[in-house]
């Protein structure tokens, strides 16, 4: 019985000594109904985030021969311009829903600025949602 009780001991101090390291990827989604947002208030504030793809989904209300643009996008905010834009053409098209995967650069959450969906020209945007595929480790 001693013996055992020895082992027992050496075997639960073994244990309580070894380190393990277990490093586990989280994914997970946000998403946004509004034609305008911070992605501060958005995407989860943890070190090493990146968006992977960005699916966005609306619907258009207009006349068909009226031209129209609707612009998705975010702006950089550490070199300026945008770190994702993608446009879609409505000249002379009906009135419908559009809904698109696009992949994202897999850049840091620092990089993702302000985002928003803007109209050019004669028609509106309703119904709006972006969803953002993010990742960190």
């Amino acid at each position: 019985m001693r013996k055992q009780n020895k082992l027992s001991w050496a075997l639960a101090a073994s244990l309580l000594c070894s380190h393990s390291y277990s490093f586990e990827t989280v994914y997970g989604q946000s998403d946004v109904n509004a034609l305008n947002w911070a992605m501060q208030n958005v995407l989860p504030q943890q070190a090493g985030l990146t968006i992977s793809h960005i699916v966005y989904k609306y619907t258009v209300e207009k006349e068909t021969q009226d031209a129209m643009l609707v612009h998705v996008q975010n702006e950089n905010a550490v070199n300026g311009g945008y770190i994702f834009r993608s446009t879609d053409d409505w000249t002379g098209q009906p009135a419908n829903t559009v809904k698109k995967i696009k992949p994202a650069s897999q850049l840091p959450i620092e990089y993702w600025g302000p985002g928003s969906i803007e109209v050019e020209g004669k028609g509106e945007v309703v119904e709006p949602s972006v969803i953002y595929n993010w990742q960190y480790d």
